[in-house]
């Protein structure tokens, strides 16, 4: 019976925990749940008051046995002689964790074997209060969470290091039968649960009878405190911190999706609960056409850092864990806002253009012979004018000018340093940049993220950041990485101011 037991596979013992998303404060905001919900918490923030609870409930000589209790497994076989085998059980709180992690349900005396055979394994291998915080984290605990942590918020709306006598007696009771006293769904009998803990605790010396008392005196509805759940706030930013982790080296899929990975990252909430009001809301925007298709995306950057402090991905909140993210997997064409970057940015740049310098706006052609002329957007044009001028008026001509002085290659190479992707823009066959580029008619258009990362180095002196949302990442075993890209200068401060 022993040589069928499933092996000892330590890995199992590392219970799956999603990422952990804190805010450019290092507050905590969201976790990324798995197939599980939980927040493992380590046993030393684990108060007392809810190990007694557990232990006198589930395993009162916890501290002294081997991984069986001898005394309990005779008092059980006695029951199951008289009753039938399942009658009573003996498990104790190793015995639970392993049946939980390596076996199943199935009431059979080999399996029963098995599971006294890895309870001692475990004890051979870890210390009591590494088995109690592996069980404390492994337990459901009703409404579709595991783990003493999350179940402390679920119900209470505070860590398991807040609760109260009351709190841990009603934890305690949950497990023998999660569905049935979960506190939500069947309060009578959950507060009679508690108050059987109670009545152990106190039978065990771990409370006095006046605590005890005291305690089951408080209505369950003075205790529960539920928060409404919510997922998956702030998506797109979501998003965009799993995409930049999953293109990260030295970090896996595993990691990311069940680790228990903090991950510190650079959202400012109120600029992000911000950005979904104007959005998804007619607070800010009072009329938005009658469309459904219309939408609207937004990056919003730290210009000096290039941390990104908020992202908004269209005008309705999908609630989905991973999506398509409008502000930074959508190519729309960037149109006139390419011009200091392809055009004048370029002329200031290589040929110290200031920008009072003085550019025709007249009729005018494309060297590289496409087919029309360069138009302006009214039809009209306005003569000799200020460059800085063109640009508050969106002169075309003027723009093109500017490049053509310049040159297609040099002006491609200051976009590219600014994190504008030009070279896989180009279609199949094409040698260089189309000129028409310099008036934001790409191929395959520009991100809201790309295009805000450009403008932020002309804000930080012409030092460019590559925009990011994960500043560091700390694994359960304490190991940090920070993450921080490195700036790079990509025009002189001259033309930046």
């Amino acid at each position: 019976m022993i040589q069928g037991a499933p092996e000892f596979d330590e890995e199992k013992l590392m219970l799956t925990q999603g990422l952990l998303i804190h805010d450019d404060q290092d507050v905590f905001v969201s976790q990324l749940e798995t197939t599980e919900r939980r927040v493992n918490v380590s046993i030393h923030d684990v108060p007392q008051v809810v190990e007694d609870a557990f232990i006198s409930v589930e395993d009162i000589r916890f501290r002294d046995h081997f991984g069986i209790d001898i005394r309990r497994l005779f008092g059980a076989v006695r029951a199951n002689l008289a009753s039938g085998f399942g009658a009573e059980g003996a498990s104790t709180i190793t015995q639970q964790l392993v049946k939980n992690l390596f076996l199943n349900e199935e009431k059979k005396l080999t399996r029963k074997i098995q599971e006294q055979y890895l309870a001692i394994q475990l004890e051979q291998r870890y210390s009591k209060d590494q088995i109690l915080e592996m069980y404390l984290n492994q337990i459901y605990l009703g409404s579709g969470v595991y783990g003493v942590e999350l179940a402390s918020q679920t119900y209470f709306n505070k860590s398991v290091a807040d609760l109260s006598l009351a709190d841990a007696a009603l934890l305690a009771g949950i497990p023998r039968r999660p569905s049935f006293y979960d506190p939500t769904k069947n309060p009578e009998a959950a507060e009679s649960r508690r108050n059987l803990v109670l009545s152990l605790m106190e039978q065990h010396g771990k409370i006095t009878s006046e605590e005890a008392a005291a305690a089951k005196a408080i209505p369950l509805s003075d205790q529960i405190v539920l928060t409404e759940r919510e997922a998956y706030p702030y998506e797109a930013f979501y998003n965009q911190v799993l995409t930049e982790l999953e293109a990260m080296e030295g970090i896996t899929i595993n990691d990311i999706y069940n680790a228990g990975i903090k991950v510190y990252t650079t959202l400012d909430v109120k600029a992000q609960e911000h950005v979904e009001q104007v959005l998804q809301t007619d607070e800010f925007v009072g009329v938005y056409p009658e469309n459904e298709d219309f939408t609207a995306a937004v990056t919003l950057l730290d210009t000096k850092t290039g941390e990104i402090k908020a992202l908004g991905s269209g005008r309705e909140d999908t609630g989905l864990q991973r999506g398509y993210n409008l502000a930074t997997d959508e190519r729309r064409q960037p149109g006139s806002t390419i011009k200091p970057i392809l055009d004048y940015g370029p002329a200031i740049e290589y040929l110290q253009w200031p920008t009072a310098r003085i550019i025709t706006d007249e009729p005018h052609n494309y060297t590289t012979g496409e087919r029309n002329a360069i138009r302006n957007f009214d039809r009209s044009y306005d003569g000799p004018i200020t460059m800085r001028r063109a640009l508050a008026r969106s002169r075309n001509v003027t723009a093109i000018k500017a490049l053509q002085e310049v040159g297609v290659d040099r002006a491609q190479s200051f976009a590219e340093k600014l994190g504008i992707p030009i070279e896989e823009q180009l279609r199949e066959g094409e040698t260089q940049m189309p000129e028409a580029y310099g008036l934001g008619g790409f191929n395959k258009g520009v991100t809201t993220k790309e295009l805000a990362g450009a403008y932020a180095a002309f804000g930080n002196n012409g030092t460019y950041t590559e925009p990011y949302t994960v500043r560091k990442i700390e694994f359960p075993d304490g190991r940090v990485i920070n993450l921080k890209p490195e700036p790079t200068l990509a025009m002189s401060d001259y033309t930046a101011i």
